[in-house]
């Protein structure tokens, strides 16, 4: 078994806008598992990457 980690920036179509923030683009992590000739693919969200990079 196999686990890989991809960071990609994904880009937004519209410009994302709250009160204190805007954003063209969202980082965003892909995590792939690989056993054998199975493939699993999740997409975490900005809130996972950010407990992540503080536990590191």
């Amino acid at each position: 078994m196999q686990l890989f980690f991809h960071r990609v920036d994904l880009r937004l179509n519209h410009t994302f806008t709250i009160a204190h923030d805007s954003r063209d683009v969202q980082p965003t992590l892909i995590v792939e598992l690989r056993e054998d000739t199975y493939r699993v693919l999740v997409k975490l969200p900005q809130r996972v990457i950010m407990v992540l990079q503080s536990m590191a």
